[in-house]
């Protein structure tokens, strides 16, 4: 979840990330898993409890596999609202806010989910976000490709491009990194739906300028536990059923 603040108002964003369905899980039903279980798809009756779910977290703009997308579209017919279909190449939104535009582009899955692209995928995301970055205050990308290529991609491509990578896919989870860029935010969530990561921008750049990151100046960033000391919604427990 992103919270934009300037003197006028603050403005609520959230952005979810990759893999954030069962049909996603490469363990179970992806090339993790054994035998025929790497074709199978979760049932017909846990797409309707994920689109519902997912309805109810009012997700502004969302990564969605194709594999996810084509179980939610047989058993059900439609996409969770917000979400996009990415497939091997990049999607991009302008999301308008109180605090000023904010773009998000949405990177291809590479060859293996939850691991690095092609250069030329690399190439293509940096053309997409090119092509939008002089109209928003902050340019976000959310990333599928997992630790190792985020860093990469970090150090040595995203700098005066994107403000933030958002990550995913596999390796580890934190609040927040500067250390492979100082100009480029990276954030990156726990595994299983465990964490939130939640960042407060508290100084946003002109068009087309590039951001100064300073902790507790221009952000506030942190990895939330949803664990028991957050209450349970009535709505989405309506939905899910007890844990």
């Amino acid at each position: 979840m992103f919270s934009l603040y300037r003197q006028k108002g603050t403005a609520h964003l959230v952005i979810s990330g990759p893999y954030e369905f069962l049909a996603d899980d490469p363990f179970v039903y992806g090339h993790r898993a054994s035998g025929s279980a790497k074709n199978s798809m979760p049932d017909k009756a846990a797409a309707l409890v994920a689109l519902a779910s997912h309805n109810l977290l009012r997700v502004d703009v969302g990564w969605l596999s194709s594999k996810a997308a084509k179980w939610l579209r047989d058993a059900s017919g439609s996409l969770p609202n917000g979400y996009l279909e990415v497939s091997q190449k990049p999607v991009t939104r302008i999301l308008d806010s109180k605090a000023g535009a904010i773009g998000v582009v949405l990177f291809p899955e590479g060859k293996i989910p939850g691991q690095g692209p092609s250069q030329e995928q690399i190439r293509e995301v940096l053309t997409a976000a090119e092509a939008i970055r002089g109209k928003v205050r902050l340019l976000v990308g959310v990333s599928p490709w997992g630790y190792v290529a985020e860093r990469n991609f970090i150090s040595k491509d995203a700098r005066g491009v994107f403000g933030c990578i958002m990550g995913g896919g596999e390796g580890v989870g934190f609040s927040h990194s500067l250390q492979e860029n100082p100009g480029v935010l990276w954030l990156r969530p726990d595994t299983q739906g465990r964490t939130v990561n939640v960042l407060e921008i508290l100084e946003l750049p002109a068009l087309g300028e590039s951001p100064r990151w300073k902790e507790n100046t221009t952000f506030r960033a942190s990895l939330e536990f949803l664990d028991g000391s957050f209450p349970s919604d009535p709505q989405m427990r309506n939905i899910i059923g007890n844990p």
